[in-house]
């Protein structure tokens, strides 16, 4: 009986590590540019809300392979009728894998969290949920508090990667 579940064990675990490739969120970097849309808003009712949007390029490591990203945010916003900067850190924490079985995954669904500056005074906390697909493109929405100027920005955000994504070099193709 005991050599049965051994067996069953040990073939369980080799099917689970030959087959469990980590296609998101793998060890390197990653450029992207982020391209974001969206309000600004203090809830009064008396003032309207104003549009932010924006180009910024971001730049991440893997420091937990499968699971966190952490870098860079910086770039150009409009914000308050004006052209501006806005940079700051930025942390990615990858919750869910969309599994396309033995090829690994299709994409992800991840969280961000940032603390951004800008250069009209703005410090902005917040973050948002993205869904990445191909490890390519990324949607997602975005919420952040204005702590300064004392705002809310919700926006939505289209991210494509830049950076060249490494071939993996197998050991029977050389």
């Amino acid at each position: 009986m005991n050599k049965h579940l051994s067996l069953a064990l040990c073939l369980l675990l080799s099917f689970s590590v030959t087959h469990a490739q980590i296609t998101e969120f793998k060890k390197g970097w990653t450029t992207e540019l982020r391209l974001q849309s969206g309000m600004a808003t203090n809830f009064d009712g008396n003032s309207p809300d104003m549009f932010t949007g924006g180009l910024l390029l971001t730049e991440h490591v893997t420091a937990v392979p499968g699971k966190l990203k952490a870098g860079a945010v910086a770039g150009g916003i409009y914000y308050n009728k004006k052209l501006q900067g806005l940079f700051g850190p930025e942390v990615l924490f990858k919750i869910k894998d969309f599994n396309a079985g033995e090829m690994g995954s299709i994409g992800n669904l991840h969280l961000s969290a940032n603390w951004l500056f800008g250069t009209e005074h703005e410090q902005l906390v917040g973050g948002g949920i993205h869904v990445s697909a191909l490890n390519l493109l990324t949607i997602g929405v975005t919420a952040h508090r204005d702590y300064n100027l004392n705002s809310w920005w919700f926006q939505c955000v289209v991210s494509v990667r830049i950076s060249k994504i490494k071939k993996i070099e197998e050991p029977f193709n050389k």
